[in-house]
Parts: structure tokens; C-alpha cells; sequence
């Protein structure tokens, strides 16, 4: 049987880690970067994650960003520098359920490095395909629950800080509340709650903050909707008066310039991971979309 597109990229992505990863084994201790400051150190898969941990770390701990700003999880290949700089790390917080999971690779190429996923106690959604849907920072009660995990895990790997760690999550408790109530500020007197995505991430969002997701038309990625499935999409665009359909900075417009030829919506970015548009910390990311979404609603 022959392998699959998906299969194709992820044989090629564990090539490119292990060659990558055999690179660092080689150079000299004293040649390598992210030597220790005397300070915890830690990685982030991306901006929101990292974003989180530095709130709760403050300055006792050292983060190392994976993702470049503007880069797609779903496709990113580490550098040998990034690889480098885990040199100190022992710990990569991460989201899980595939939207990150290059970075269980690099820990079973480093043994010393433990993967840990900020999904506990978080109520889980599901995708199209039965996957679990991993975009569940998007909802700011959900980066308090991810908050608190980064908060225990960090008194764990530290315990004489772990005052500081868990008086910084009550801070930063207090604020992504105060979000949470600016961001459902932006919806009200809305009588539109319908939104179109180019990609499935905001199902989270919508669920907390009274929207619904009409359709995508990336309904698992990689995977484009078929064309009747497309046409399906086009009727509810024009049934229930879609006047935008949200897409991202990194993904194909293919299919949105003739979905909004024959349907006169206008598309629109919004930036679910960070790093466009000045979107640079997790509570950009939730207040900053949402703010997008809010001002192309009636």
C-alpha cells in the first residue's frame, strides 16, 4: 500500500530530528549554547504555552521558545540550534494531541527531557475524525486550568520556589478573569453568532464565549473539503448571512479566493498560535482575535 502525504511528511520530520539531534550529540559541552544560569530551565513548544510558563516562572526560570513567530506546530521541523539550546532543559511544556508532537521525538532522542502536556483537568473536545481537538487554549478559562498545571509542575522541578510559583498563578489567575469578562464584553449586543474558519481551532472559543462554528474548510488538517461538501458549505455561508470567513497568516488561500468569489465574503486573518499582527502573549492571542471575530459580526 502506499504511504500516505501524512505519513510521507512525518517519516521525513523524524529524519530530519534524528540527523538534527545527532548533530548536537557531537559538538563539545563548552561549544554549545543554553549553558546554566543557575536558574530552572524549561521549553515551550509555542508562544502560548511559553507565554504561560513565563508568567508563572517569572525570573526563576530560563524558557526556551520552540516555535519561530509565524511558523504552523503542525509542520514544524527543530533546527540543530533549537536543538541546542535544550542543552540545560529537562522539562518541554506542550499542548499534545498531535498539534505539537514533534516534541515527544526529541525527548525520546534525549532521554533526560520529560514531555509535559497542560490538558489536565481540561474538558476535552473532539475533532471531526474522533481526534481530540488540541486548540483548547483558546478559551481563558482553560489558561487558568494550564496555568495551574505549569504552576504545579514548576514546584515540582523547584520546590523552594514554590511559593513564588503559586502566588504568580493567583496574580495571573486574577488577570486572565478579568479577561475573560473584556472578551465577553465585545460579544454582547451581537445578533450574529456564527462564524465560518478556514481551520478548526475555534471550537473552544466558540463554546465559551456563546458562538457557533457554521463550518471549515480545513476540517482536519491537510484535508480540504470535498466538492460537495464544499458546496454544502457555500449554502450555509449564504443561508444564515456568513459576511467573513476567518483564515491564518501561514495557510493556503486555494480555497478561499473562489469560496469568496461565489459567495462575497470577506476573508480575514486571525492568528490562533501568536506571533502576527502584534499578537506577542497569550492574553493577545485570546483578546486580540477575539476582537477580529467581534468587529466582522452584526
Amino acid at each position: 500500500m502506499p504511504l500516505s502525504r501524512n505519513a510521507l511528511i512525518a517519516g521525513a520530520v523524524l529524519l530530519v530530528l534524528a540527523a538534527t539531534i545527532g548533530l548536537f550529540l557531537l559538538l563539545p559541552r563548552n561549544a554549545r549554547p543554553g549553558a546554566s544560569s543557575g536558574k530552572l530551565s524549561v521549553a515551550a513548544t509555542f508562544l502560548p504555552v511559553a507565554d504561560i510558563v513565563r508568567n508563572i516562572g517569572g525570573a526563576d526560570v530560563d524558557i526556551v521558545t520552540l516555535l519561530p513567530p509565524g511558523a504552523s506546530p503542525h509542520t514544524f521541523q527543530p533546527t540543530p540550534l533549537q536543538v541546542q539550546q535544550l542543552q540545560d532543559v529537562k522539562t518541554i511544556f506542550a499542548i499534545g494531541h498531535g498539534i505539537d508532537d514533534w516534541s515527544l521525538t526529541l525527548a525520546q532522542n534525549k532521554p533526560d527531557i520529560e514531555v509535559v502536556t497542560l490538558d489536565k483537568n481540561i474538558q476535552l473536545r473532539h475533532a471531526a475524525d474522533g481526534s481530540v481537538d488540541p486548540h483548547y487554549w483558546l478559551d481563558a478559562a482553560n489558561g487558568k486550568i494550564m496555568a495551574q498545571n505549569v504552576a504545579a509542575e514548576l514546584s515540582k522541578l523547584n520546590p523552594s520556589h514554590a511559593a513564588d510559583f503559586n502566588r504568580r498563578f493567583q496574580t495571573y489567575a486574577s488577570e486572565l478573569d478579568a479577561l475573560d469578562t473584556q472578551i465577553r464584553i465585545l460579544f454582547q449586543g451581537k445578533t450574529q453568532n456564527q462564524i465560518v474558519a478556514h481551520h478548526d481551532a475555534w471550537e473552544y472559543f466558540a463554546a465559551a464565549y456563546g458562538l457557533k462554528v457554521d463550518g471549515v474548510l480545513e476540517p482536519v488538517p491537510g484535508r480540504d473539503l470535498t466538492p460537495r461538501e464544499l458546496a454544502a458549505l457555500e449554502n450555509t455561508i449564504k443561508q444564515d448571512n456568513i459576511k467573513t470567513v476567518f483564515s491564518e497568516p501561514e495557510l493556503s488561500s486555494q480555497l478561499l479566493l473562489p469560496l469568496a468569489k461565489d459567495t462575497g465574503v470577506n476573508i480575514v486573518n486571525l492568528d490562533p498560535e501568536g506571533g502576527s499582527n502584534g499578537i506577542a502573549s497569550y492574553r493577545d492571542i485570546l483578546f486580540k482575535n477575539a476582537q477580529t471575530i467581534a468587529n466582522n459580526l452584526e
